[in-house]
């Protein structure tokens, strides 16, 4: 679940709207540029990721997706 403050939500509204886009849009790009960052950050700290088990898997990039 994603939560965003009202300055927050503003600040999506106004650059979705730049961009000639819907907020939904916009949110989901952001998510899943965040998430894609997140496994290249997950990969680099655990090369042997892709042999992990799926929940080690799901341990290491939630871990990564967390702020720090």
């Amino acid at each position: 679940m994603v939560s965003f403050t009202e300055t927050e939500l503003e600040m999506i509204e106004k650059a979705a709207k730049a961009r000639n886009e819907q907020p939904a849009v916009l949110c989901r790009t952001i998510i899943l540029t965040a998430f894609q960052n997140s496994a290249i950050k997950a990969l680099n700290n655990q090369p042997t990721l892709l042999s992990m088990s799926p929940r080690e898997q799901q341990k290491a990039l939630l871990d990564a997706f967390s702020v720090d």
